[in-house]
C-alpha cells in the first residue's frame, strides 16, 4: 500500500511506500504525528498507526556495529519528500524538453529568482545584435531544468504550477515587446515619408 505525506502546509508528497515511509522515519523526515493519505481510498491516518513505518527498537547493550549507509535514492515516479533545497533530481521527460516562456521572456529577473544570475549577463550581451535574442532562447530550452534544479520546488506539481505563471507573463512581454517594436518602426517610417526622419 502507498500513501501521501500531507506536509504541515497541506502540500503532498509522494505516493511512498511503506520502506520508503520507514527510511524517512529514520531520517526523521517523517514524524508519528504525521498525517498521510493512503492513495486508493484516500482515507487520511496519523503516520504511527501504520505499521511497518516506526518500528518499536528497544534499546540494547550490544557492542556498537557499524551503521549501514543511508539511501537517498527513491522509487522512480515518486517525488522524495520533501526535498528541502536539495539540489537535482529527476525532471520528468515532457518538462525537461518544455521550452520556459518565462525564463525567454523574463530572463534575467527569472534567473535571479531561479539562483542562475548568470542570465545577468543578457543585459550586456543584448546590445550584439542578436545577442539578447540568442541568449534568451539559450534560457528558454533550459529553463525547465534549471527551475528544478534550483531546488525551490518541493514537487514537479509544484514546479508546474510556478513556471506556468512565470510562462504568461514571459509571453506577454514577448507580445508586447514585438507590438512595441513594429509601432517604433512604423512610427519610424512614416516620420520618414513625411520627411521628418
Amino acid at each position: 500500500m502507498r500513501y501521501f505525506v500531507i506536509g504541515p502546509d497541506g502540500s503532498s508528497y509522494g505516493p511512498a511506500d511503506i520502506p520508503t515511509l520507514a527510511q524517512w522515519a529514520q531520517e526523521n523526515r517523517l514524524q508519528a504525528t504525521t498525517m498521510l493519505r493512503e492513495e486508493m481510498s484516500g482515507n487520511s491516518v496519523v503516520a504511527s498507526s501504520v505499521p511497518g513505518i516506526f518500528a518499536a527498537q528497544a534499546p540494547t547493550m550490544s557492542a556498537p556495529t557499524m551503521a549501514a549507509p543511508v539511501q537517498t535514492g527513491y522509487t522512480p515516479g515518486m517525488a522524495a519528500y520533501p526535498r528541502g533545497g536539495e539540489v537535482g533530481g529527476m525532471l520528468p521527460d515532457r518538462l525537461a524538453r518544455k521550452f520556459s516562456w518565462g525564463a525567454f521572456g523574463l530572463h534575467w529577473i527569472w534567473g535571479l529568482n531561479h539562483k542562475k544570475p548568470i542570465l545577468l549577463a543578457i543585459i550586456p550581451v543584448s546590445c550584439i545584435p542578436f545577442g539578447g535574442l540568442i541568449m534568451a532562447i539559450w534560457a528558454g530550452k533550459n529553463g525547465y531544468q534549471w527551475a528544478w534544479e534550483s531546488g525551490r520546488f518541493s514537487s514537479v506539481q509544484h514546479l508546474e504550477e510556478c513556471e506556468k505563471i512565470w510562462d504568461t507573463w514571459g509571453i506577454v512581454i514577448f507580445v508586447v515587446s514585438i507590438v512595441l517594436c513594429f509601432a517604433w518602426f512604423a512610427a519610424g517610417g512614416m516620420a520618414a515619408a513625411r520627411g521628418g526622419g
